[in-house]
């Protein structure tokens, strides 16, 4: 493969929040490219976000939000609904999203070194999956995590390490440098920091029947959805499984021309780039509402 800590960790593993607001530039929104691709952004009163781009913003006042491409949102947020399905947590999740961010740059890649593939650039030749099964993130995330869940100590060593031990990589301590951004994609996407995932998507060129996009989302949380019409409705049993499949269908929004999503008494739609308030429509904390009509 070519070629970061953790929620368990020691308190030298973790990076401090003090850390995550480096990048406070007083009412003057500050881009840090942090791995390629994916920027570190924070801006008093709020991030500034882009059209056709997506922020994840940490869960304190003043953390570095993440600015992010909408197929880098939808990769990450597949880590983070597959975490979900497994009872997995927030250290998994960063281990897994930081590596991602490493070796592909959270995008699902049809190349790499020698045969490596997909988001985690896993090879067929060291037995990971098919080709086919390796550009799918849903397998390749599950394959990463039955080897990451055999590491003894991966709960407590460091991320670099424990990556290292899952991708044999010829850049072992590369990892390393994505750990904090990938703290905050972890806490979004699993569902500790609600709706903290916001995209500006432009009007859709396709749209995804509901019924496709419940089997999609189904299939990642290993939930049972209804659909109705454009509209796909989601219970869980518990309201962080709730908060990450609303992440997940704000991320999955520009792929499947999803329109707004709801979840406990707030709605995203893909034109205001925003969480409103919304009494009426916005469900309920252990349900997800996502909508591809209206």
């Amino acid at each position: 493969m070519p070629t970061t800590n953790p929620e368990e960790g020691s308190p030298a593993e973790t990076p401090s929040r003090s850390r995550r607001r480096t990048w406070i530039a007083g009412g003057v929104a500050v881009a840090v490219l942090v791995g390629g691709g994916i920027a570190a952004v924070v801006q008093l009163g709020g991030p500034v976000i882009l059209p056709g781009s997506c922020i994840v913003q940490g869960q304190g006042q003043g953390d570095a939000h993440v600015r992010l491409a909408p197929e880098q949102a939808s990769i990450a947020s597949t880590i983070g609904a597959v975490t979900v399905e497994r009872k997995l947590t927030r250290r998994a999740a960063t281990i897994a999203i930081g590596t991602g961010m490493q070796e592909s740059k959270l995008r699902n890649l049809a190349h790499g070194d020698r045969d490596s593939l997909g988001v985690f650039q896993q090879r067929p030749s060291q037995g990971w999956g098919s080709p086919k099964q390796l550009q799918d993130p849903v397998y390749a995330t599950r394959a990463f995590y039955d080897k990451l869940v055999q590491i003894k100590g991966y709960k407590t060593r460091p991320l670099t390490e424990v990556a290292q031990d899952v991708q044999r990589s010829g850049f072992p301590d590369a990892y390393a440098q994505h750990e904090t951004e990938a703290i905050t994609l972890a806490e979004a996407f699993i569902g500790i920091t609600p709706h903290a995932v916001t995209c500006k998507l432009s009007n859709r060129s396709t749209v995804t029947p509901a019924p496709t996009i419940a089997a999609e989302l189904d299939r990642a949380f290993g939930t049972s959805s209804e659909t109705h019409g454009g509209v796909v409705s989601t219970k869980t049993q518990t309201t962080q499984g709730a908060a990450a499949i609303a992440a997940w269908g704000v991320a999955h929004a520009d792929a499947y021309g999803i329109t707004s999503v709801s979840h406990a008494g707030r709605t995203w739609k893909r034109t205001e780039a925003t969480w409103e308030d919304d009494p009426e429509g916005g469900g309920q904390k252990q349900s997800t509402v996502i909508r591809t009509t209206g």
